[in-house]
């Protein structure tokens, strides 16, 4: 497995981030915030400029962090409105000239009070299901004719929250981006890693973090996630891919950098517990 770091998660100054990045030995961003506005709000000129940035410290950009879907009402919500395409399209533009093999998405919004395991007697609400599958597609479509890949971010306020949601979903040409802190923050309890198995075939790239009982962001490996379980479940399904760290909590001295290095070193330790090559 490939070690990764969301930028921002360190700095939203894209230069300090990769200097610090390079200093913990990663050579894989995933791009999300850049000077305070996402990515793909950025004028071109500003994504040339960041092209250039990775291209001079030689780092690759497996996922290009778009915000598609993230608070779009579902069909069905009082503000339903329908999908606009334009911040997808800009994605797409942005990730091929980055370089990045996939664009990172949402399911939409969730709706309050949504069972957080459908196959625990959940309603599978199908209107909305079918509404998702077919736009999903729709973006997986349009993303392959730019050699690029869909990946759907298991996402605590969306429609898909949890790995067993993810499974309830399918797919239909796109993956998924496991998230089982996302999980572990809408449940309240460990991620089920006895379904990593079952989604490994689609799973396009991990997110790493930790949340603690109380609902706050911690340094991976002391919270409710069972990160051990996570590591072993996708060693022994063949991923290969990045695990991507998305820190989320900040500590003194320095916020956001001090806590991402304290967590890289955890993942790092629990990664080598685990039998698992973290390059």
């Amino acid at each position: 497995m490939r070690l990764c770091v969301i930028t921002d998660e360190i700095s939203d100054d894209l230069a300090h981030a990769l200097t610090v990045a390079g200093s913990l030995g990663i050579g894989a961003v995933e791009l999300r915030v850049v000077d305070g506005a996402n990515i793909v709000t950025h004028p071109t000129g500003s994504w040339r400029r960041v092209a250039a940035m990775l291209a001079a410290g030689g780092f690759t950009c497996p996922v290009l962090d778009s915000p598609f879907l993230k608070e779009t009402p579902v069909p069905g919500d009082p503000d339903w409105a329908g999908v606009d395409w334009s911040t997808f399209s800009r994605a797409v533009e942005v990730a091929h000239l980055l370089g990045a093999g996939a664009v990172r998405v949402f399911s939409g919004r969730r709706r309050t009070g949504r069972p957080a395991d459908r196959r625990a007697g959940g309603c599978r609400e199908d209107t909305v299901v079918h509404w998702l599958t077919d736009t999903l597609g729709e973006a997986a479509d349009h993303a392959r004719t730019a050699g690029l890949d869909v990946a759907v971010e298991i996402e605590h306020v969306c429609t898909v929250a949890t790995a067993a949601e993810a499974a309830a979903l399918g797919t239909d040409g796109w993956r998924y981006v496991l998230d089982p802190g996302n999980e572990s923050y809408l449940t309240g309890a460990a991620a089920r890693a006895d379904l990593v198995p079952e989604l490994a075939p689609r799973i396009g790239h991990v997110h790493v973090k930790d949340v603690d009982p109380a609902g706050a962001w911690t340094r991976v490996g002391t919270g409710l996630v069972g990160w051990p379980d996570q590591l072993g479940a996708l060693r022994d399904s063949g991923y290969s891919g990045h695990l991507s760290m998305e820190t989320h909590y900040a500590v003194p001295p320095a916020g956001l950098e001090t806590a991402t290095r304290e967590s890289v070193a955890a993942l790092r330790s629990l990664a080598g517990t685990a039998g698992i090559d973290l390059t």
